[in-house]
């Protein structure tokens, strides 16, 4: 989805590459429209600060965080080294964790990102 200048720590400027899984597009795209409109601002948002105030680490878990957006939770995993953020899931906060629970791992989630740069 392209590249937007993040800030770092010492004031130089890096940029992370967006990545949306399929599902998770989809997911989004089933959204009422003015829901829809709000999650996608608070992605594009992440592009510019991955871990914003209010965002939270997932427990058990090294590389998830999840973002609120009013009753939605956006499911991510910032990749520092790669300079790439992953959009895993987005739903209502009754699906999400157990839909996360159920379909990533790390090793997954690193080798998606192997395929999608070849």
């Amino acid at each position: 989805m392209g590249r937007l200048p993040v800030s770092t720590e010492s004031g130089s400027t890096v940029s992370y590459e967006l990545f949306i899984l399929p599902k998770a597009q989809r997911q989004i795209n089933a959204l009422p429209n003015k829901d829809r409109q709000r999650i996608i601002e608070k992605i594009n948002s992440l592009r510019q600060n991955p871990r914003p105030s209010g965002s939270r680490k997932l427990v058990d878990t090294d590389e998830f965080y999840r973002v609120r957006v009013g009753q939605y939770r956006i499911i991510y995993a910032p990749f520092d080294q790669l300079l790439f953020l992953l959009v895993v899931t987005v739903g209502r906060r009754r699906d999400v964790y157990e839909r996360l629970r159920k379909k990533f791992s790390r090793e997954r989630l690193l080798a998606m990102i192997a395929d999608r740069e070849h």
